[in-house]
């Protein structure tokens, strides 16, 4: 379980994947790959005409006992001002209550829109993601949008 908390930090600190103009950027969102919100750092990895490739990982305290850390292989095809974007996530969580720890992982994907505004640094994001717990074998749709600042 350790391992997994430094490989998410790990992750955190040096990946992401801020897929407009910018080579980094930070986002908050509300829903989406982290539950209910989280804060991104992204950072693009591949860039190649209106296509780029890239990574983010992220950080969201659901509750007082439970921790996501959101990580996604992101694509996104931006010919303009706005794009689609597309993506493999992984979420894994931490359940920390009455000195008890337990940890799960959600997959999921995400399929959305995002919109660079302007030439500057700022964009939005919104986008539908299906989210599957392979302990449970359950499944179910999930949204999420959120707005960003590249650098």
């Amino acid at each position: 379980m350790k391992r997994m908390i430094h490989t998410a930090l790990i992750c955190l600190a040096f990946t992401g994947s801020a897929l407009c103009g910018s080579p980094h950027s930070v986002s908050i969102e509300a829903g989406g790959i982290g539950g209910f919100y989280s804060v991104n750092y992204e950072r693009a990895l591949v860039r190649k005409g209106a296509t780029r490739l890239g990574i983010r990982a992220g950080i969201s305290l659901t509750s007082s006992t439970i921790i996501d850390f959101p990580i996604a292989l992101t694509g996104l095809w931006m010919p303009g001002h706005n794009g689609l974007e597309a993506g493999a996530c992984i979420t894994p969580e931490l359940y920390v209550a009455d000195g008890v720890t337990d940890a799960t992982m959600l997959l999921s994907g995400m399929l959305g829109y995002r919109r660079q505004l302007g030439s500057g640094p700022v964009f939005l994001r919104c986008y539908l993601n299906p989210v599957v717990d392979p302990s449970s074998r359950k499944s179910f749709a999930w949204f999420g949008a959120g707005a960003g600042y590249g650098f």
